[in-house]
């Protein structure tokens, strides 16, 4: 069982809150990280949507006090496509991160993973860095 767990920021996207759980516990592996989050090693993880919610919440649900919606909705970026998805398409989405067994969102969103090049880093705008975060 998890004891520690990081609190994630407002906005922040899943992956990085995973990612600082991961540095700040010294895990090296991505193996024994998927291990430890999700009881299992034979996920691929995403930084776009990533999946597995559920089990995910399973082990860590003790310390984040947060729905699988909630996750989705406060840090995920299904909220960027959503105003391009039918309702029934959105919602099976969201139920394909949080209970589905394979991650296929970006095919299941009309994004071929294959076609696209993806930054090897995450960018940030730079007015917003300078804003000082305001409760919303």
């Amino acid at each position: 069982m998890i004891m520690q767990f990081p609190v994630p920021y407002q906005d922040e996207l899943l992956s990085s809150v995973l990612a600082r759980f991961i540095l700040r516990q010294g895990i090296n592996a991505d193996k024994q990280a998927l291990e430890v989050l999700f009881g299992s090693r034979n996920f691929v993880p995403s930084s776009i949507f990533q999946g597995h919610i559920q089990l995910l919440l399973s082990n860590v649900g003790h310390i984040w006090n947060i729905s699988p919606e909630q996750v989705i909705d406060d840090h995920s970026l299904l909220g960027v496509f959503k105003p391009f998805m039918d309702v029934v398409r959105c919602d099976a989405q969201k139920q394909e991160l949080i209970v589905g067994n394979k991650n296929q969102s970006l095919t299941s969103i009309g994004i071929n993973a294959s076609k696209l090049i993806w930054p090897q880093r995450f960018r940030y705008c730079p007015v917003c860095l300078k804003k000082p975060n305001q409760p919303s």
